[in-house]
């Protein structure tokens, strides 16, 4: 049986391993910016034979990242404490199920919420301005300066700041929206509203959407059986 492992280091570097030897034997397999059909594999002497699923770093993080679904309305109280729901809770990567981040949405009036992993990615997206260029000041001081990681307490509530709850015109209840890797805090009838809107646009831009290709299939590029 091949089973993969993922080290958790700064490249999100991927390792192999066949149980069947004893010492496992380790083959590590640099990821970073490497499509997965183009890395090679060498057997090393003395090895059963593997068949070994690679990934890229995107694969991997896409595979694993949360995924929060459904929506639901939660009282508010005073000190602006609510629960988060424990879907969305049990949803956090492992690891990572203390606390979550929460900052201004962009693009509506609303609170975005998220793991700390998401927020790497988002900060790792910055790279793609040039360093000292306005773009990236602009995008990284709009977004990042705004994070307030919350902590859960023992029952599943986080204290929400109370100029994000301005911000998203919260009183006394919350609606918990997910959507995918990350979740939006909203103001009930607003997001009934804008919950409208967004449906009414997916029916006139739904032609639009496209599945991502299952890379692992071989229907795109050919496995190795197509290779002579």
């Amino acid at each position: 049986m091949i089973k993969s492992l993922i080290i958790n280091d700064f490249d999100y570097s991927l390792w192999h391993f066949n149980e069947f030897l004893t010492p496992y034997i380790i083959h590590y397999i640099p990821l970073t910016g490497i499509l997965s059909h183009d890395i090679p594999f060498k057997e090393q002497s003395g090895t059963k034979p593997a068949i070994i699923k690679y990934f890229t770093d995107q694969e991997f993080l896409d595979d694993k990242m949360p995924l929060f679904m459904s929506k639901y309305t939660n009282k508010v109280d005073r000190k602006g404490r609510v629960s988060v729901p424990a879907q969305f809770r049990a949803a956090l990567p492992s690891g990572f199920q203390k606390s979550i981040v929460v900052y201004q949405a962009v693009n509506h009036d609303a609170v975005e919420c998220c793991d700390l992993l998401h927020i790497e990615k988002v900060n790792d997206s910055f790279e793609g301005f040039a360093p000292y260029s306005d773009e990236h000041d602009e995008f990284s001081l709009a977004l990042m300066s705004g994070l307030v990681e919350l902590t859960f307490d023992g029952n599943g509530r986080i204290i929400l700041p109370q100029d994000l709850m301005e911000f998203a015109g919260i009183t006394e209840y919350a609606t918990f929206a997910g959507k995918g890797k990350t979740f939006q805090v909203w103001e009930p009838e607003a997001f009934k509203q804008e919950l409208e809107k967004a449906r009414n646009k997916v029916k006139e831009k739904r032609s639009m959407l496209r599945f991502r290709p299952d890379i692992n299939s071989g229907s795109d590029k050919g496995g190795d059986n197509d290779r002579s």
